[in-house]
């Protein structure tokens, strides 16, 4: 009796044993097959970053070397006869910001003038185009950049600042510039997608930093010849060509 009723206890053992090590062998597929699933989930995600960043690094560094023809090097925009002829003229840098209510006073008083001597080759204007007041700064300034690459920057200068918003209200908004540069005979799928795409943002903010580098800490700041032009002068239209015109006897 003692033989047969300890046979069925050892077979139920075994059964149980084997039960037992079924299902530690299923528990150890199922975290197998887990493990697997989240690494390659892990290996997707870190090529993805990857791609993503490489993709961010090089448009950032194809954007940055983007700017409009015949920019200078510190990113000025040159204007005026005297550049295109290699004559020798005095030089006036111009530190503007299309939002600055100053900026948009020496335009209306002064622009004209500007262009006028410009023109004639009695000075070489250097139009550095200031973007720290808001992002409106930032879409006027990439716009007026596209309309550098069609030889329009002074009509689209001038018709900006006539329609100068207040600041930060939207008001450079990419449909205003582009209405705008309708105005002035810009409707090229060029200019178009140039303003839509904000292809010299780079540029922009290029232009930006040296100004920061160069100390330029007030728009508008002009300098003739390198030296900076007194703020009394700078909004007196009269005395600021009499100086212009001084500066080219000398």
């Amino acid at each position: 009796m003692s033989k047969t009723s300890k046979a069925p206890k050892n077979d139920r053992q075994r059964r149980i044993e084997e039960a037992r090590r079924r299902q530690a062998a299923q528990e150890r597929r199922r975290r197998l097959i887990i493990g697997g699933a989240v690494l390659a989930v892990l290996v997707v995600v870190a090529v993805i970053g990857i791609v993503v960043q490489s993709n961010r690094s090089g448009s950032a560094k194809s954007t940055a070397s983007t700017r409009p023809s015949g920019v200078l090097a510190n990113g000025a925009i040159p204007m005026g006869a005297a550049v295109s002829a290699g004559q020798t003229a005095p030089t006036l840098d111009i530190y503007e910001d299309f939002q600055c209510p100053y900026c948009g006073q020496l335009e209306q008083g002064s622009g004209a003038d500007l262009q006028q001597l410009a023109t004639a080759g009695s000075v070489q204007l250097r139009y550095h185009l200031l973007s720290f007041i808001g992002l409106d700064s930032v879409r006027a300034a990439n716009a007026a950049g596209c309309a550098v690459d069609v030889g329009a920057f002074a009509p689209y200068h001038a018709k900006l600042y006539a329609n100068q918003p207040k600041e930060n209200t939207n008001g450079y908004s990419t449909d205003n510039l582009l209405k705008w540069g309708a105005e002035v005979g810009l409707t090229t799928p060029a200019f178009t997608d140039c303003v839509r795409t904000s292809r010299y943002q780079g540029w922009v903010k290029q232009v930006q930093d040296q100004s920061s580098k160069d100390g330029i800490v007030q728009t508008p700041t002009l300098l003739l010849n390198g030296k900076p032009v007194d703020n009394a002068i700078t909004l007196q239209p009269a005395q600021l060509k009499a100086a212009i015109l001084a500066a080219k006897g000398g």
